[in-house]
């Protein structure tokens, strides 16, 4: 008799053991979170991006004769990213282009500028990983300069849209 005790204890502690715990149902709102680009949905025309890459660099309008020229040479090639390349880098490496240097000297300077880049370029502010990865890979990578920044920005698909 007392071996069954034993035997019926040691089940109903096994039992209790390893049941398992009770389900726990945490309910999380759903979220949609979206690029800051993503409010931009219109279509930049030809005439338009042009004339808007050439005043982001140069602070001015351009000339009537100087764009009708570049949108000549632009509907002529059927690669438009090409195309698009090789004006924003024509536009990046004249002289007169107003591309501010990158002060390294502290972070807060870095910062600085990759925020009045962002205003200038997509008209918004950086959001938060957005400035900490561009400001973070400018600090370590010492080759990058302004102009690299600044192409790289104008030639993405963001830039093609409002």
């Amino acid at each position: 008799m007392k071996h069954y005790f034993y035997i019926s204890l040691i089940c109903t502690c096994l039992i209790v053991a390893c049941s398992k715990d009770p389900n726990y149902l945490f309910e999380v709102e759903n979220v949609e979170v979206n690029p800051a680009s993503a409010d931009k949905n219109r279509l930049k025309t030809d005439i338009e991006f042009v004339s808007i890459a050439y005043n982001d660099l140069y602070g001015q309008n351009i000339s009537q004769g100087e764009l009708d020229d570049i949108i000549t040479v632009y509907k002529s090639f059927g690669d438009k990213s090409l195309v698009i390349e090789m004006i924003i880098r024509k536009f990046i490496s004249n002289e007169d282009s107003q591309i501010p240097n990158i002060n390294r000297e502290s972070k807060q300077t870095v910062e600085q500028f990759v925020q009045e880049t962002y205003e200038t370029i997509f008209n918004r502010t950086p959001n938060a990983f957005e400035k900490w990865y561009l400001t973070d890979y400018i600090q370590n990578h010492q080759e990058i300069d302004a102009e690299m920044v600044y192409y790289a920005l104008m030639t993405s698909n963001e830039y093609r849209y409002y």
